[in-house]
């Protein structure tokens, strides 16, 4: 099976993908946190839309299935003005650019080496052992 990446880049590049992958991710998770932590007029209840942005802004961090979890956070962001159960994550259109530009790029560069994708499908040495040659052909 082939990798859906060509390479998982590591040092700065590295530390630059995962910069990428977990603004994403507080980008779409902070209204969660938000909603839960600082408004204190409404109860502290974690509703359905909420667990499924939570499970993508933590799949972000991780870098586990990090193409999909950032076109679903994509997808997520262009819906939030249309569906009203989600309709307090963005709130004005130049937020919503703004989440699906860095969904777009995180899916289409990738996870980078520091994360668990790049762990999994990585890089990976191959070391081939040296056979001693039988007879006189030394």
């Amino acid at each position: 099976m082939q990798r859906p990446f060509t390479s998982f880049p590591d040092g700065w590049p590295g530390v630059g993908l995962m910069l990428l992958r977990c603004s994403l991710a507080f980008e779409l998770g902070g209204r969660v946190l938000q909603r839960l932590f600082v408004s204190a007029s409404e109860p502290a209840i974690i509703h359905t839309p909420d667990w499924g942005v939570f499970l993508i802004a933590a799949s972000l961090c991780l870098g586990v299935l990090t193409p999909l979890a950032a076109i679903a956070g994509g997808v997520f962001a262009l819906a939030s003005p249309l569906v009203p159960a989600i309709a307090c994550y963005c709130h004005d259109n130049w937020e919503i650019v703004h989440v699906v530009v860095f969904a777009i790029s995180v899916a289409l560069v990738g996870p980078g080496a520091y994360s668990i994708d790049g762990r999994l499908f990585g890089r990976r040495e191959i070391i081939v052992p040296r056979i001693p040659l039988s007879g006189g052909d030394q």
